[in-house]
């Protein structure tokens, strides 16, 4: 059922799956200005947050094709969540309109942990099944699944502790009730990672962090079969959006994105080039979707 809007026919919501302070939410309102500018209305970020976004994508799933009511989330939100939950929704059921920007995923840990290294990590889950807690953001998000992987395939299990965002996983670690978190390799964790309260242990990518070159992704540590994709960040509406408003919002996105201050908000590494327009976002979803599923699959 379609929430009732309050909201004059010029306002644009754009409705996120993370709770406020989150990399979706900060981004969001980095670009929204850009995008007001750009349309010539009104744009509303609002949270929805809520079982790893399903919240949020029900409501864009079921509103009017009317472009008035879009989704900016992780592309896993549509990708990944709905196999590891019955979420009632899938790729098929949204108009891809454009990919903004990307982020890597990495383990972290305090700098007083008895771990210097993913190497160091490792070998202590290994020497004690279950003993060590991993923040999570929500039980269905892509870290999970690269946990389970471990745990799955190499024997590494540890307890993962579902948080409500990444504001509650940093709050966590610093506050000693977790012994990792799993979080993007955004802005928002940059702070904690120059000024050395978190140390960074290991990349969930196949390739390692731009900014972040020094750290071993899990592949190079030996465990290949536990590696995710990066996490890609979307603008899309319900199925059944205009071609002619798919374009208007797809040529507003692409100038926003690679807006100065726009990129200087997100930051300069998190952005993706070149842009990918509603084709390659839209077949980069099935792909992954594709790829998401054998994977679950292979696992058992």
């Amino acid at each position: 059922m379609t929430r009732p809007r309050e909201r004059g026919e010029d306002t644009i919501d754009l409705v996120l799956g993370n709770a406020p302070g989150a990399s979706t939410d900060i981004n969001a309102r980095a670009i929204s200005p850009c995008l007001k500018e750009e349309l010539g209305q009104t744009v509303v970020v609002r949270n929805a947050d809520g079982a790893s976004g399903a919240v949020a994508n029900r409501e864009i799933i079921n509103s009017e094709p009317d472009g008035y009511t879009l989704g900016l989330n992780p592309a896993t939100y549509l990708t990944l969540s709905p196999q590891l939950d019955d979420l009632g929704f899938t790729t098929s059921d949204i108009t891809p309109i454009a990919e903004g920007w990307h982020s890597s995923q990495i383990l972290v840990a305090r700098s007083d942990a008895p771990f210097d290294t993913g190497e160091e990590l490792l070998e202590a889950i290994e020497k004690d099944p279950g003993k060590y807690t991993v923040a999570v953001p929500g039980p269905t998000s892509p870290k999970v699944f690269a946990l389970n992987l471990l745990a799955d395939k190499y024997g590494l299990d540890t307890k993962v502790v579902p948080l409500e965002g990444e504001t509650a996983q940093h709050r966590a670690l610093l506050a000693g009730d977790v012994d990792v978190t799993a979080v993007e390799a955004a802005k928002q964790v940059k702070p904690f990672l120059d000024d050395g309260r978190f140390v960074p242990l290991a990349a969930l990518g196949e390739e390692r962090v731009e900014w972040l070159p020094e750290v071993p992704t899990l592949a190079e540590l030996g465990f290949p079969d536990a590696t995710i994709p990066d996490n890609r960040w979307g603008l899309y509406g319900p199925e059944g959006l205009p071609d002619s408003v798919v374009g208007t919002l797809e040529d507003a996105f692409r100038t926003c994105v690679q807006d100065d201050d726009v990129v200087d908000k997100i930051g300069a590494d998190f952005v993706t080039m070149p842009f990918s327009d509603h084709e390659k976002f839209g077949q980069f979803l099935t792909e992954s979707e594709a790829n998401f599923k054998e994977a679950l699959e292979s696992s058992g």
